[in-house]
């Protein structure tokens, strides 16, 4: 589960029927039958459309990508052992976010700052159902345009030149979820650039 607690903001969770903050034993006494299944971790649905629109000698090629029906674990979700011990500020936005006071619950699913840390609570909350979301999600794959050089003294001798640009990874479109996090990749790749030539004889 793992939902803030009302008065100290603990991730709860259950042993039988019965809330519970005793993290030890939530992991000892948990049956698989207890288990939530959201839903595979592969795209079920997938696949991309490529469109090309030309106009005389400029052709400009779309291509839209699609991954549909999955889900993913929130690779930034808040472990406080990590952000205090190894500086890792991936779930900063969350810390900012956290359970402050009583009601806050309501407000968000991310527990309270403890100290002594507490390494069970922490894998407790990042491994709970709130941290899992819907990976469905388009993306705009990437984008070519090509144009062949007029010139009829070229075309005369035979000689056809084509310039030809690519962009790659140019980002989501929409997506399911509404985290800062690329669902298949978690942090978004690199856009790519590429400009070419092409001469045939």
């Amino acid at each position: 589960m793992g939902r803030a607690g009302p008065l100290t903001g603990d991730p709860m969770g259950f042993i039988g029927s019965e809330a519970s903050t005793d993290y030890a034993r939530i992991f000892a006494s948990t049956d698989r039958r207890g288990l939530v299944f959201h839903g595979p971790a592969r795209p079920q649905i997938y696949g991309s459309l490529r469109n090309t629109f030309r106009y005389r000698s400029l052709s400009l090629s779309v291509n839209i990508a699609y991954e549909l029906k999955y889900f993913f674990k929130d690779p930034h979700a808040l472990g406080y052992s990590a952000l205090a011990n190894d500086w890792n500020l991936d779930g900063y936005d969350k810390y900012l976010n956290r359970w402050k006071q009583p009601g806050d619950e309501l407000v968000t699913s991310v527990p309270s700052f403890v100290y002594p840390l507490n390494t069970r609570r922490d894998n407790f909350y990042t491994a709970s159902s709130v941290n899992v979301h819907p990976g469905d999600h388009i993306r705009l794959r990437d984008i070519a345009l090509d144009w062949i050089v007029p010139g009829e003294r070229l075309n005369r001798k035979g000689i056809t030149v084509a310039l030809k640009g690519y962009v790659n990874n140019l980002g989501i479109i929409w997506k399911q979820t509404n985290l800062k996090v690329d669902p298949a990749y978690g942090i978004p790749p690199p856009i790519d650039f590429g400009i070419g030539a092409m001469i045939s004889l």
